[in-house]
């Protein structure tokens, strides 16, 4: 949280709050759905407030609040919905002016909007040191639903995994904040841990096909056909009538997925789904290493052990590139850099697409183990004007490899001929159904892949499409606090212009009763 205290106690300086002894202590408090949490605190500290239900009333309906003698504020995201509060303790006699009141909370709601990304990407940076570092990264998945219940305000949440040969889910973690853990082991769940047949309703199919999170509702009579026996009846009876499903899904193949149950008063907007967005992608790169753990298992009982150890290495290098930079851009291109050394592939780049231009373009290229981001360094093998010519991989969703003796125009063959490359391997990098980008790795030999390589490839570029949803997402929460800035700004400047014209209003009114005075004859009175 300190983080966060540093930002709101700058705010507070700017605006010599703090400095002219005026507010005693600040609180700024988080919502989740129903109920408020303490996001960070500036002065002198006082404990954390339990609201009274008159006062969380009020602050649902945006109306201000007093509890004792503190003044409780609502905060306010995108479409005026309430998204914190704002709690003060003001100095004895101190009287904060009502612009100043008004600046404050514009203020500090812009801070908690862009700190709810902070937090996000907190969380799942200690979940990432966890994978790190434990040897079972089974262990992980508890603690990420657990992250994922309390960002989004849910009752609670289970992870299901899709087994092939059976067709089943099965349950393996189930967690809540309402009922004890000897609930969650009782008879009511016995069925979902020994595994449930996939195809018993279209479920299971139509969170594939939606790629995203997908809402299932027990008070709607057209999803009834999709709960599964008796599982519409316990939502209602439990007053948990929602429940929201995030696929896990590896370069095309399903591994199951994760469902939050919600109250029907705390049904999640669809921007906090898509913040919870890279929760899902952590937990489905723990189930690919989990996978990928008991097959190296099994190699090192076959004597396999040089290879296994090139693969763990790879892992824990590629987990610490995320884990222990915090530069997302920097950790994308240390991540590639890593898959490269792997492969002892020539060179590779990462392209990032442009949604309104239809077209890729090189972000950044990784040549004899160096991260090259400048133009004029990468012109020469990787020319800046081109688009990705060949788009099989994005098409189909899965790695591709090009032959270059095979690829069309002539011309681009020629092109790789000069620079040594006979083959290409393409990685789609996607989340959900959105485009996000590619790696482009370059080979000057033919070769042949394992499957346990191309599934680590796969597992670590899984890892780099959740970096780049955190850029998106931190420069996301950037311009919604320099627009909140901005129309700050316009406010002050309306407030300026009404004034200077009131004034010019009152001295014309003024000149026109003196011009008719003189004009009936009337006394001139002097200034």
């Amino acid at each position: 949280m300190a983080s966060a205290d540093g930002c709101f106690q700058a705010a507070l300086l700017e605006m010599d709050l703090l400095s002219s002894g005026q507010i005693q202590s600040l609180q700024v408090y988080r919502r989740h759905q129903q109920h408020f949490s303490l996001l960070a605190e500036v002065g002198e500290s006082f404990p954390e407030l339990t609201f009274s239900e008159r006062v969380v009333g009020l602050l649902h309906q945006g109306k201000a609040a007093r509890q004792r003698n503190l003044r409780i504020l609502p905060l306010f995201g995108p479409a005026e919905r309430v998204i914190g509060c704002l709690v003060l303790q003001t100095r004895s006699g101190a009287r904060l002016p009502a612009s100043y009141t008004r600046q404050l909370t514009r203020l500090v709601s812009s801070l908690v909007r862009a700190g709810f990304t902070f937090t996000l990407d907190h969380g799942l940076r200690r979940i990432l040191e966890k994978l790190v570092h434990t040897a079972r990264p089974l262990e992980i998945l508890r603690p990420l639903l657990l992250e994922m219940v309390a960002q989004l305000g849910a009752r609670g949440a289970g992870l299901f995994v899709y087994e092939q040969e059976s067709d089943t889910l099965r349950m393996i973690e189930l967690i809540s904040f309402r009922r004890p853990a000897a609930h969650l082991e009782g008879a009511d769940f016995e069925p979902f841990t020994s595994g449930v047949p996939a195809g018993i309703t279209p479920y299971w199919r139509q969170i594939l096909e939606n790629a995203g999170p997908f809402r299932l509702d027990a008070n709607n009579p057209d999803h009834e056909h999709l709960f599964w026996p008796g599982t519409r009846e316990w939502h209602l009876s439990e007053n948990e009538p929602l429940a929201v499903s995030f696929p896990l899904v590896l370069g095309g193949r399903p591994m199951g997925f994760i469902g939050l149950t919600f109250s029907a008063e705390s049904s999640p907007d669809s921007a906090a789904l898509d913040l919870a967005a890279p929760f899902a992608q952590e937990a489905t790169l723990a189930l690919a290493l989990i996978e990928m753990g008991e097959r190296a298992r099994e190699q090192l009982r076959r004597k396999q052990v040089e290879a296994l150890e090139k693969v763990n290495r790879t892992i824990q290098r590629g987990l610490d590139a995320i884990a222990a930079e915090t530069n997302q851009n920097r950790a994308v291109g240390n991540l590639l850099r890593v898959l490269s050394e792997h492969l002892d592939c020539q060179s590779s780049a990462l392209w990032l697409y442009d949604e309104e231009k239809d077209r890729f373009s090189v972000h950044l290229v990784v040549e004899e183990g160096r991260i090259v981001t400048q133009p004029e360094e990468m012109a020469g093998r990787w020319p800046l004007e081109r688009d990705i010519q060949w788009r099989r991989h994005i098409e189909e969703r899965r790695l591709t490899l090009y032959r270059v003796d095979e690829l069309v125009p002539r011309s681009a063959q020629d092109f790789f001929h000069r620079l040594g490359v006979k083959m290409v391997l393409g990685i789609p990098l996607f989340s959900g159904r959105r485009i996000l980008g590619s790696f482009k790795m370059r080979f000057g030999e033919t070769r042949r892949f394992t499957k346990d390589t191309l599934e680590l490839v796969q597992a670590l570029s899984h890892q780099a499409t959740m970096a780049l949803e955190l850029i998106q997402l931190s420069r996301r929460a950037e311009e919604l606090a320099v627009s909140s800035e901005r129309n700050r700004l316009a406010g002050e400047i309306h407030d300026t212009v009404a004034q200077g014209l009131a004034g010019i209003l009152t001295q014309v009114s003024a000149a026109q009763g003196w011009l008719e005075r003189t004009s009936s004859g009337g006394p001139a009175v002097e200034a």
